[in-house]
């Protein structure tokens, strides 16, 4: 979850760096626009990469629950933790 989040927060760093302090009152219209549009690329980073993320600890839950470690499918479930996916997936194309 933590890694998804650097993720979408390095897209909106360059809004907060570079959009906002060049913003005046004639151009202030397009540049919260600018910045909505890269909120939306921010979202979407952040739930590919959480995806990619659960993806990867139903590959890996024999291993990480030998290790010790608390992930989304082995605290739901692998078929629980397929759904969710799947229910993710879903949203991205249709949401």
């Amino acid at each position: 979850f933590s890694f998804s989040l650097l993720v979408a927060l390095s897209l909106i760093i360059v809004g907060l760096f570079d959009l906002l302090p060049a913003m005046t009152p004639e151009n202030k219209e397009t540049q919260i626009t600018f910045f909505k549009i890269i909120l939306d690329y921010a979202f979407f980073a952040f739930i590919i990469n959480f995806i990619r993320e659960i993806v990867k600890d139903i590959e890996d839950i024999d291993g990480e629950y030998k290790a010790g470690f608390n992930t989304l499918p082995i605290a739901f479930g692998r078929n629980r933790a397929i759904k969710v996916v799947f229910i993710l997936s879903v949203l991205l194309v249709f949401g």
